[in-house]
């Protein structure tokens, strides 16, 4: 799931759209799938079986969701990676790029 913004318009259902779908394909993802929650800055991904989705909503927002919908589906689990560039960001320059947002119950990897 990109949490990249959407300029322009929205409308209700687009901030639905995107939980149906993962709520659908949940069920049919193993050890093998990932699941990647990022910022705009993420770039597209070309290759084939990668499906960008733009959920038009804050990442952390978008994080929290994907990660309680995980947590009730009994063959899978998440692990959260964070970059590790983000030990260098200050918490009031961006308001949730740390740990700190994430619920108790998950702890996150640093990535080189």
């Amino acid at each position: 799931m990109s949490a990249k913004k959407k300029k322009g318009r929205r409308t209700g259902r687009e901030g639905t759209v995107w939980q149906e779908r993962l709520r659908r394909l949940l069920p049919e993802y193993g050890h093998r799938n990932w699941i990647v929650v990022a910022d705009a800055a993420y770039p597209k991904q070309s290759a084939s079986g990668i499906e960008t989705v733009c959920t038009g909503q804050e990442p952390l927002a978008v994080l929290k969701r994907v990660l309680q919908e995980i947590a009730g589906a009994p063959h899978v689990r998440a692990v959260v990676m964070l970059d590790a560039e983000l030990d260098y960001v200050a918490e009031k320059d961006a308001p949730g790029a740390g740990t700190e947002g994430l619920p108790n119950r998950w702890t996150a990897k640093r990535l080189c």
